[in-house]
């Protein structure tokens, strides 16, 4: 924001070339597409209160691709008798409602993002299907997806729009999920061993997966051979766990079970620790992906 100086003569004995501020607003002179792309950085809250700035900007915040809720009013002072979680739910509703009414017809939604801590109530977390559903029909291609104990429902992985799928801590309506053909990314973070899916997206091209602590049995063994292995179409992955012990599978699985990520070429794994079964971890890995060209553990190249 620039700002020239101009001169003013009120008419009045004794003024004279009073000196006065005037705002020359260079952002807003700046094409509808810069702007959304700058929009795309910010919370939604900010584009709120930018719209003060001049119609032009109040126009566009209701019509901005990208939506992005947080929780975190860090900058916001609010008296102690102010329940922040219901401040937020109401801020999200109040936000959607006006982009409902003063949209144009043909406004889509490029990214959805909605991070809450806050555990849902029930009517809490109808609302918050009404708005993923509302991002879905506005042809939604990004959603990023934190609210605590939600579940996500069936009509989210039948969007043919969706190319982006970003969940932490989610629940799921059903065990197996069937999703659109235009998915290519897939971030699941905090996913559960005991709890794990069953997912179906033949274009899926990148994942990033985050699993919590395991110490699982056979049975959940499986259950994340299963789950690894509906990913078979996958070109690269980035895996992420607490320990060695939650992804290495037995030696007489290995033995008796197929590789689950055949088509592999990029892995990257991460783990809490730093690993002390080097070998066996290797050796894991390229078991799990036996194309694999590129393997990092932990930022160092193996392979």
């Amino acid at each position: 924001m620039a700002t020239k100086r101009v001169k003013r003569n009120c008419g009045e004995k004794g003024v004279q070339n009073e000196p006065d501020i005037m705002a020359e607003d260079r952002i807003s002179q700046l094409p509808d597409s810069v702007i959304y792309y700058i929009f795309s950085f910010l919370p939604t809250i900010h584009l709120v209160r930018m719209s003060r700035v001049s119609r032009r900007w109040r126009r566009m915040w209701v019509s901005t691709p990208f939506l992005y809720f947080d929780c975190h009013f860090d900058d916001v002072t609010f008296t102690e008798k102010v329940n922040r979680s219901s401040m937020f739910l109401k801020f999200v509703g109040n936000c959607l409602r006006c982009r409902k009414l003063y949209m144009q017809p043909d406004t889509f939604i490029t990214s959805f993002k909605l991070h809450t801590y806050d555990k849902l109530g029930h009517h809490a977390a109808q609302e918050v299907d009404n708005w993923v559903r509302f991002a879905i029909q506005s042809r939604v291609k990004e959603l990023d997806l934190q609210v605590g104990e939600y579940c996500i429902p069936q009509f989210v992985f039948t969007a043919n729009s969706l190319t982006q799928l970003r969940f932490h801590a989610l629940g799921f309506e059903v065990a197996s999920l069937s999703t659109s053909s235009s998915l290519t990314q897939l971030k699941l973070r905090a996913l559960k061993l005991e709890s794990i899916i069953s997912i179906e997206a033949p274009n899926l091209f990148q994942a990033n997966l985050s699993l919590t602590d395991g110490g699982y049995g056979s049975a959940s063994c499986f259950d994340l051979l299963h789950f690894l292995a509906k990913l078979h179409g996958l070109k690269k992955m980035k895996l992420s766990t607490f320990w060695e012990e939650d992804i290495i599978f037995p030696e007489d699985i290995r033995n008796t079970s197929s590789p689950p990520l055949p088509n592999l070429k990029h892995l990257e794994a991460s783990l809490y620790d730093e690993h002390k079964k080097n070998s066996e971890l290797l050796d894991f890995l390229v078991w799990c992906a036996p194309s694999v060209e590129t393997l990092k553990i932990n930022g160092k190249i193996l392979l």
